[in-house]
């Protein structure tokens, strides 16, 4: 097992603890074979993290737009991701050329995501086991949030773990402390954005 799956089955734990029916609303993960034929449509190489957490669990249903369960933003299968990595704004020819001339990532892929905003990895010349996440606002700006995708789902599970979640009276999970989830992220994550909002996080 790796940290990356260790982590994942700490906040899968978390959910069937406090929101068991979430778990039925997880599709099962994909094998090798299958994440690689489906991920040919993608020009660029993405990272072995990101292959381990599609064979961990394919997203969420994509009809459960409530189930936020990272970052309040909901897991996307990989056939959504795609379509929104290959036909949507997130790679629009506008969107690279600005990326370019601001020396950010050129090629992003989402895996989650909420009312237009996303959590994106790179598309990468060449194989690698790790890629920074980044933060996607509605404007298409990008940020860098965490330093991978194992050390975001680190903080994100020592933050269930240690009561900065909860579930809120309309029974949806949300962050109950934005200064300390920011705190945790950063220090998992040193040298990325101070805040992801304005509130903290």
């Amino acid at each position: 097992m790796t940290d990356l799956t260790d982590a994942l089955d700490r906040i899968l734990a978390w959910i069937q603890n406090h929101k068991p029916e979430y778990i039925s609303r997880f599709l099962p993960g994909l094998s090798l074979d299958e994440l690689q034929t489906k991920l040919k449509r993608f020009p660029h190489h993405l990272s072995q993290e990101l292959y381990t957490l599609y064979q961990w669990h394919n997203g969420i249903r994509n009809d459960n737009w409530e189930c936020g369960i990272f970052i309040s933003h909901v897991f996307l299968d990989i056939d959504y991701a795609l379509k929104r990595a290959t036909e949507g704004y997130i790679n629009h020819p506008s969107q690279i050329h600005s990326r370019e001339r601001q020396y950010l990532p050129t090629y992003l892929f989402p895996f989650c995501g909420f009312e237009g905003e996303h959590f994106v990895v790179e598309g990468m010349d060449c194989e690698a086991e790790s890629s920074p996440v980044y933060f996607m606002d509605q404007l298409g700006g990008v940020h860098l949030a965490f330093t991978s995708l194992t050390t975001m789902m680190l903080a994100l599970a020592e933050c269930y773990e240690t009561g900065l979640y909860e579930i809120s009276e309309e029974g949806l999970i949300e962050i109950t402390d934005e200064e300390a989830f920011g705190a945790v992220r950063l220090a998992y994550n040193p040298g990325t954005v101070p805040r992801l909002y304005d509130e903290g996080c």
